[in-house]
């Protein structure tokens, strides 16, 4: 019965055996007889020699992490430097920005992810609406927020 153990059913062969057979194979040994020699089944040792042959890779691949990062160190610093100077710039702006200084060719997302992984968060700010600016009291709710504001902050 199942009891929420997952046990892995497939041998986890090493870079060094991986290497092996590769060494074995480009020497002219037959699939059958590399696999008898190591214990390894005929599809272990025939997917470890077709991914030889198609990618020019012998270890496992590398999981997990970014692997393209287009954004460097570098890149971030100039950014939230940018906004530490001038909060109000848009991602627009500092994708220009940062377009122009280091001819990068970013979207604005992966400032909006740079700025967020900073703790920087930016949204969007919107002009009033008509109807806002025609309204009588506009002005009045304005100066109500903020004395109520001011008198929470005496008290």
């Amino acid at each position: 019965m199942f009891h929420g153990i997952w046990l892995n059913p497939y041998k986890k062969i090493s870079n060094e055996t991986r290497k092996l057979i590769i060494e074995e194979y480009t020497a002219g040994r037959q699939l059958k007889s590399i696999s008898t020699s190591l214990q390894l089944s005929n599809s272990t040792v025939a997917s470890i020699i077709s991914v030889y042959l198609r990618e020019s890779r012998v270890e496992k691949k590398q999981r997990g992490g970014t692997r393209n990062r287009k954004i460097l160190p570098e890149h971030e610093i100039f950014i939230i430097n940018t906004l530490n100077k001038n909060g109000s710039l848009s991602l627009n702006m500092l994708r220009k920005l940062t377009n122009k200084k280091f001819n990068l060719q970013i979207s604005t997302s992966t400032i909006k992810r740079c700025c967020d992984s900073n703790l920087y968060r930016l949204c969007k700010v919107s002009e009033p609406s008509v109807s806002s600016l025609i309204d009588k009291d506009f002005s009045y709710r304005i100066v109500s927020i903020v004395t109520s504001r001011a008198i929470s902050k005496a008290t």
